[in-house]
């Protein structure tokens, strides 16, 4: 479904109303071939909500340090 919604224009960007990313909530679930696909699509990975979360941080509090640390050289 995400790579229908990319394909059709979705912004891989949106803010949610809780100030995440579609790149944030894929980090933190250890979605990597989804966090690539976004990346590919245009998505931020040093976007920050007001708390200085990032895709990052977020796969590091889910406990994937490998995506994380993907993240991180990106």
């Amino acid at each position: 479904m995400a790579d229908l919604l990319i394909e059709a224009g979705a912004d891989v960007n949106h803010v949610s109303e809780q100030e995440w990313t579609p790149l944030m909530e894929a980090a933190a679930s250890g979605e990597a071939e989804m966090v690539d696909r976004l990346i590919a699509a245009g998505a931020d990975p040093r976007f920050t909500n007001s708390k200085e979360q990032s895709a990052e941080a977020a796969a590091r509090y889910g406990g994937f340090e490998a995506l994380a640390n993907h993240i991180a050289s990106l």
